[in-house]
């Protein structure tokens, strides 16, 4: 969450309109209980945000959704971003040990060590 925060802060700063869409568990740990949670999902939100009524500040209405930015854990966010017709990238912010991980996978799966062969059932 740190990393995308601080991106949407640089992003801010430099006169960018920020939206900021979490998961609903990240959402909750965020909030102090008694506020409200939204838990509408990104197809939803990105539609409010382009109608005009996507409930900021302001009289004026937002402008359009043109990018959106996902972290490498949603992934499908930029599925989303494809079905609505906006840019899309992605800010990985974990470690170099986790970008290593991650690339290794097709290695794995090309060598057939991934899915493991012979397991019906993983020990609780």
């Amino acid at each position: 969450m740190n990393p995308m925060f601080h991106f949407a802060r640089l992003l801010r700063s430099a006169g960018f309109v920020v939206t900021f869409v979490n998961t609903e568990r990240n959402h909750a740990l965020m909030l102090s209980r008694g506020r409200k949670r939204d838990g509408d999902g990104i197809r939803g939100l990105i539609a409010r945000l382009n109608t005009g009524r996507g409930g900021g500040a302001g009289d004026s209405p937002p402008p359009p959704v043109t990018c959106v930015v996902a972290s490498e854990l949603m992934s499908f966010a930029l599925d989303v971003a494809a079905e609505v017709g906006v840019a899309a990238y992605m800010l990985w912010g974990t470690s170099a040990c986790g970008l290593s991980c991650g690339l290794a996978v097709r290695e794995l799966r090309r060598r057939g060590y991934v899915p493991l062969k012979g397991i019906t059932s993983v020990p609780k």
